[in-house]
Parts: structure tokens; C-alpha cells; sequence
């Protein structure tokens, strides 16, 4: 009995062992790349940016670091979140990246009657693109990002080797060289999309509005900016808010005019 609990602890000892050590390599690999186009936060680290861009998808995708430089010789860092509209993902964001870079000069924030409020001092209920973040999830060697702990990863996730690897996905980007290193944030600084919208092939029509969460929260939004904007002045940093450009067919005058507020 005494030999068959001993071969039994044996076995288990190797085979945690095995999984730790594989975690700590796959950790280790890909820890300076960006293998799901927004786990960017090394990436970003020790840029020393001028101009900040910040927001949500239409900060992502909008603008373009190299037209800065080339246009008015500004270095500049998009850390704009895919799928966050939230203020309170901005702040902490933010949070992060002045922990390992000097403070810009501008922060350029996107936003538009999508914003949200958020709220910092709890764990986000958006979880969209949580699982783009979970590279993140094993704490052990990711502990000191807010933006991480906003998103709330249970304690499997955080403290099981290879779990979250395993329950988002991930393995695969781990290991395939056609993705890893070679994000769209890598190639150009931000999520350039070359795409052209057919409108002739699929018209837009005025219905598509209703799929906007078009709710807005003035004083819950108000209250953030101010929030955001006092992070910003503690640094010396000048915030400017910018709206994009929305296709005309979801604008209505009334709900677009509101964030000049």
C-alpha cells in the first residue's frame, strides 16, 4: 500500500511538474508578442509616446501612428480596446501604461454617445474579448496589470497551469508561427483594416440602429471623463476627446450632438 501511494504521488508530482513547466515556457515565449492582437501590454511598455490614443474599436482601428509621425513628427501609441466602450477600461488601461512609460503629452480619447461609464472598482461585466486577454490569466507570472484584474478570471484560471490556455483556445496560437509575432498591432501600430464596405451588394439600412446600445448615461459618462481627466492633469498630461466617424446611417443629430455636452 505504502508503494502504490508513493507511485501515486510520483505520478502526480511528474505530471504537475510536466504542466508547470510548460506553462512557464509558453508564458516565457510569448511574453513581448501579441499572439491575439490585443494582449499588447508589454508591447507597449518603454515607448515613451508623445500622443496617446485611447478608446474603444473605433480608437483601434482609426488611428494611425505612422500618419503622426509622418504628418507632424509625433510619436505616438494606440492602446485603443476592441469591444471596450467603457471609460472605466480606458482609466485602468491608462493605469498600465504610465507604469512603464513616461507620461505623453496628449492623450486623444475617442468618444461618442457609445461610451460607457463603467466602473473601476468593480470586475468588469463586459467580457468581450476576455479571452483575446487570457495570456494574462496565469498570475503567478501576470499579476500587476488592473486592466487584467478588471476582467475577473476565477481562481482555476489564475492558479491551474495550462487551464486557461486549454478553456479559451489558445494553444494553437502558442505554437503557430503564421500568427504569432505577426498581429496587425505588431505590423502597424494599430487594427488597420483594408476592408471596403460594398454598400451597393449590402445596402445599409436606418434599422441597424437598433443594434447600437445607444443608452445613454450623461452623468455616469460626465463623471468618468472627470475621473479620467483628473488622471490625466496628475500627470500633466492634456486630454482631448475626438468622435470618429460613424457611417450615416446610424447617425441621429440629437444622440451624436450630445457628447459636445
Amino acid at each position: 500500500m505504502r508503494v502504490f501511494i508513493k507511485k501515486v504521488l510520483f505520478t502526480v508530482f511528474l505530471t504537475f511538474s510536466t504542466i508547470l513547466i510548460l506553462q512557464l515556457f509558453l508564458s516565457i515565449s510569448v511574453k513581448t508578442k501579441s499572439i491575439d492582437r490585443h494582449d499588447n501590454l508589454e508591447i507597449t511598455s518603454n515607448i515613451n509616446s508623445e500622443l496617446l490614443f485611447m478608446g474603444s474599436s473605433r480608437c483601434y482601428s482609426h488611428f494611425d501612428p505612422s500618419f503622426f509621425k509622418e504628418n507632424f513628427n509625433l510619436k505616438s501609441t494606440n492602446i485603443g480596446m476592441d469591444g471596450h466602450a467603457e471609460l472605466s477600461m480606458t482609466y485602468l488601461r491608462l493605469v498600465d501604461y504610465l507604469k512603464s512609460n513616461t507620461p505623453p503629452k496628449y492623450v486623444i480619447l475617442n468618444f461618442d454617445p457609445f461610451t460607457l461609464a463603467g466602473d473601476i472598482s468593480n470586475v468588469s461585466p463586459v467580457k468581450y474579448n476576455k479571452d483575446k486577454f487570457s495570456k494574462y490569466a496565469y498570475l503567478p507570472f501576470n499579476d500587476d496589470w488592473e486592466t487584467v484584474k478588471h476582467f475577473g478570471y476565477n481562481n482555476l484560471e489564475k492558479y491551474v497551469p495550462l487551464y486557461a490556455i486549454f478553456k479559451y483556445k489558445k494553444l494553437s496560437l502558442y505554437f503557430n508561427n503564421k500568427y504569432t509575432g505577426k498581429s496587425r498591432f505588431e505590423r502597424f501600430g494599430y487594427g488597420k483594416n483594408n476592408a471596403t464596405w460594398d454598400t451597393i451588394n449590402h445596402p445599409t439600412h436606418n434599422q441597424s440602429i437598433n443594434y447600437y446600445p445607444l443608452k445613454l448615461d450623461p452623468t455616469g459618462v460626465k463623471k468618468a471623463l472627470s475621473g479620467l481627466k483628473d488622471l490625466c492633469s496628475s500627470y500633466e498630461i492634456k486630454l482631448i476627446c475626438i468622435q470618429t466617424p460613424v457611417y450615416k446611417s446610424i447617425f441621429v443629430g440629437e444622440i451624436f450632438n450630445l457628447p459636445k455636452k
